[in-house]
């Protein structure tokens, strides 16, 4: 004859778990792929900072020219943010480069120098940016 014991309650509580994995926001961000990433930004930037600009627009992919998202002002004129989603922190050679085209494009006259310049990136900067 078949015993069955007596279940206990498990030692996780299963209904916290709702739906999915209980993920950490930070991770979520870092699980993005780029594209997910500058949606993001741009959903970021509507939801906390659109008091700030008459209009937001997305732009990323190639061709970008260094500007992902951009944050038009009233006055004309505009913050731009580029987006960096890598598997590790931002180096100082690849922030060099976004620099190089901001440096290239306002020289050139391919767009306007913006009041504010932001890199975004996913896995925040290493210690040569930030010290």
């Amino acid at each position: 004859m078949l015993q069955f014991e007596s279940l206990s309650k498990p030692k996780i509580d299963i209904e916290s778990f709702g739906i999915g994995a209980n993920i950490p926001p930070i991770n979520q961000v870092k699980m993005m792929d780029e594209d997910s990433f500058e949606h993001f930004t741009e959903e970021w930037l509507y939801a906390c900072k659109k008091n700030n600009y008459t209009s937001i627009k997305r732009i990323g992919g190639a061709g970008d020219k260094g500007r992902d998202v951009i944050g038009y002002y009233n006055n004309g004129t505009v913050d731009y943010y580029q987006c960096k989603h890598y598997a590790s922190a931002l180096t100082p050679s690849e922030y060099y480069i976004e620099l190089g085209k901001l440096c290239y494009y306002t020289f050139s006259n391919e767009y306007a120098i913006p009041k504010n310049y932001y890199i975004v990136a996913s896995n925040d900067a290493g210690l040569n940016l930030t010290s």
